[in-house]
């Protein structure tokens, strides 16, 4: 194991400060020095985390020029997904408990099973610069590749493997700018909306930045459906459905607050049940050739708490028969860690 468990009676003892450092990091620099403004070039970096035959996680540059004015080289980089979700577990134990309280919210219903990542690898190449304070990273190629997800005894693997090319840029000040993004995740298409960028002026304190952007997704109903169903802990079938959708979603937030808003636009063409559902066996099989979305809801950073306001829901149109109503409530707390539940309902009323 990279971390130990909280639980650990040594780490106990010791203390939560010693948690972060069980195991060797490697890191090797090498390189020739240069003359006049160039310090050094044809450099090399390595670091390596986890065992060094067969890292967790490693991170290679070459090819690096460093001047007086800035730097840049090429950049590699592999993670084990599978040995990378159990080592860290224990370091995102101790983040979690020092994360918001959550006292008085309402009672979370979650899953009484963790989600595992049980299988797959992530590889990333492209290069970086520094010019004048301001760093740039393009990834030429970034593959994810065998995914499998496991909760309890339900398990899912991605269909396809995930690729994505993208171009940041961040200066001094604290701006980020994404200027480039395309990315096939297995099951959807996303990417900037009109090749328009998002900005994040202030981004290293996520709760009182300044954020503008939008996507474009484009995939299908049913691997996203059957994700959906192994992340919040909810049995097969639970939703089952095919068909394809597309959504162009906006985000906004203003400096100094910490709730960022997202209202998106889109349609789901050709929906229809594959099966009966788990939740309503008796239900009659759904067919729809066309259904226009409109999805809203606030994501506050300070508490990582995701909102659907019931004031202003998710709207909902069947233009085939106009017998579908779809209600999205709820808030979901802590959604990068424990991802709770609070009141969170989606109902849905097919009317033959």
């Amino acid at each position: 194991m990279l971390f130990r468990s909280l639980q650990d009676p040594v780490l106990q003892q010791q203390g939560v400060g010693t948690i972060f450092h069980e195991q060797a990091i490697n890191l090797t620099l090498g390189g020739k020095f240069g003359g006049g403004t160039t310090l050094m070039k044809d450099a090399t970096l390595a670091l390596l985390i986890g065992q060094p035959n067969d890292p967790t996680i490693s991170l290679n540059a070459d090819k690096v020029q460093l001047s007086e004015s800035g730097m840049g080289g090429n950049l590699k980089s592999h993670v084990d997904l599978a040995r990378a979700d159990k080592d860290f577990a224990p370091l995102m134990e101790f983040l979690k408990a020092s994360g918001p309280s959550t006292a008085g919210a309402a009672p979370a219903t979650q899953p009484s099973q963790p989600m595992e990542i049980t299988q797959g690898a992530l590889d990333l190449a492209g290069d970086f610069s520094r010019d004048n304070g301001v760093i740039a990273i393009h990834a030429n190629s970034l593959k994810v590749d065998g995914v499998a997800l496991k909760r309890g005894t339900d398990a899912f693997k991605l269909p396809n493997g995930m690729t994505a090319t993208a171009a940041v840029s961040f200066d001094p000040a604290g701006n980020l700018t994404v200027s480039a993004l395309s990315a096939n995740l297995g099951f959807a298409a996303i990417g900037l909306v009109k090749n328009q960028p998002i900005t994040a002026m202030g981004w290293t304190t996520p709760s009182a930045m300044a954020l503008n952007g939008a996507v474009v997704i484009d995939g299908e109903v049913e691997p996203a459906s059957r994700l959906l169903e192994i992340v919040r802990g909810e049995a097969a079938n639970t939703y089952p459905y095919k068909g394809h959708f597309t959504l162009s979603q906006s985000v906004v937030k203003q400096a100094g607050s910490p709730v960022m808003k997202s209202i998106g636009t889109g349609s789901i063409t050709n929906l229809a049940s594959t099966a009966a559902s788990s939740l309503k066996p008796t239900t009659q099989p759904l067919a729809e050739k066309e259904i226009d979305i409109d999805p809203r809801f606030s994501f506050d950073f300070s508490t990582s708490t995701l909102s659907f306001d019931a004031a202003q829901p998710t709207l909902v149109s069947l233009k085939q028969t106009q017998a579908l109503t779809v209600s999205l409530v709820g808030t979901i707390s802590d959604v990068l860690g424990k991802c709770e539940f609070h009141n969170f309902a989606v109902t849905a009323q097919y009317d033959l």
